[in-house]
């Protein structure tokens, strides 16, 4: 149990917990490091799935084995660089570096080779006649913290904010939709590095500059590779620490854990997922960042915890991306699918808005209900259901 519940973890997480084994924990609290971050997004997506859509039940099938097979490669590029899937962000992912013996420089140069890498390998890829999926890649340094918070029935979820991550966001947004991507070619120069990670590996690599933002083209001196295997995340864990990170498990996942078949907890369900944007402003994330108070986020969290598991449904993630802070719960995943799921969903919605209201945030919500992809991507290192 121990090895196969640290994959679905960050390795920063699982490594924060080893080195403070000892101390009791309670949320909310927060572990700080200076670190690279890599933010990946995908394009073409939302056509893959409106395309898959339309060929009924073969196409939901389809779009699950597409899913799978891209974003397994994908992450075994980054892992094999040393990055850490920290989060799932929609059809993005959110990479770090873990704390290691490596200066910073090392890391940020593994980050830019591994997003060279993933430009190399993971671009313009046909997924059908009509479909081709992209990707673009921004890459910020700097000083992170990840937040511990909730606590409603022991479940914690971790969100990491800080200039790091604010770098990555901003550098992938001067990539113009579509630039540079021809099916014809390989690669398409998709990478683009903030002033401030672009300074620390300038010496290493070839890149056209713009706007300060360098966007990289190849690199002059390779690292040699090393994989996440050798982190935190493939390291036999004790028996109280991994009692402690049972609480940042969903559910759902938990029961596959136990009999150890996990390839079997993948499937298609029919269920409402609940899209939450907290009001929680980037100044004000930054802020947390430099300073102890994170009981806002604490509150926020709480409430919306409530909120959800009130009407029994699933909190599958907590982050802070390009569009804001942003939260995911679900309705229908097993132990908890009740054939009035869809409403339980908008009653939670009304709850969360009203709620937070009265704490003086404005939130929102999306609800939407259909079939889905429900399961583990990624490979042996990393999961992510």
């Amino acid at each position: 149990m121990s090895g196969g519940l640290a994959t679905y973890l960050p390795a920063s997480i699982v490594e924060y917990y080893l080195n403070h084994d000892d101390t009791a924990f309670k949320p909310p609290f927060r572990h700080r490091y200076k670190t690279v971050a890599l933010f990946a997004d995908v394009s073409g997506y939302t056509a893959m799935c409106e395309a898959m859509a339309e060929l009924g039940q073969i196409g939901d099938e389809m779009l699950a084995k597409h899913l799978n097979s891209y974003y397994e490669q994908l992450v075994r590029i980054v892992s094999k660089e040393g990055g850490d899937v920290f989060k799932f962000a929609g059809d993005a992912i959110i990479v770090l570096w873990p704390q290691s013996e490596e200066d910073l420089e090392t890391l940020t140069r593994r980050a830019a080779q591994c997003a060279l890498e993933i430009d190399s390998q993971m671009q313009n890829i046909r997924m059908s006649e009509d479909v081709v999926l992209c990707i673009k890649v921004g890459v910020g340094v700097g000083d992170l913290s990840i937040l511990h918070v909730g606590g409603v029935f022991n479940r914690l979820e971790y969100v990491a904010i800080g200039i790091p991550l604010v770098q990555a966001f901003n550098a992938e947004h001067h990539i113009v939709p579509g630039s540079a991507v021809d099916p014809t070619m390989k690669k398409s120069g998709q990478v683009v590095m903030s002033p401030e990670s672009w300074d620390i590996v300038k010496e290493y690599f070839v890149a056209d500059v713009k706007d300060d933002h360098a966007f990289l083209k190849s690199c002059k001196k390779r690292l040699t590779s090393q994989s996440i295997a050798f982190t935190a995340g493939g390291q036999n864990l004790q028996e109280k620490t991994v009692e402690k990170l049972k609480n940042y498990v969903p559910s759902a996942v938990m029961p596959w854990l136990d009999v150890r078949e996990e390839k079997w907890a993948s499937e298609l369900r029919l269920i409402t997922v609940l899209f939450v944007n907290l009001g929680l402003s980037e100044s004000e994330l930054l802020r947390i960042t430099k300073e102890d108070d994170i009981d806002t986020v604490q509150t926020i969290l709480e409430v919306v915890q409530q909120s959800v598991y009130r009407f029994e449904g699933s909190l599958n993630k907590f982050l802070m991306d390009d569009k804001g802070s942003t939260l995911l719960a679900v309705f229908g995943l097993p132990p908890l699918a009740h054939e009035d799921d869809s409403v339980r969903g908008i009653l939670a919605a009304i709850n969360i808005i009203s709620s937070l209201r009265k704490l003086r945030y404005t939130a929102s919500c999306g609800i939407s209900s259909g079939r889905a992809y429900c399961g583990i991507v990624g490979n042996r290192f990393t999961h992510v259901h």
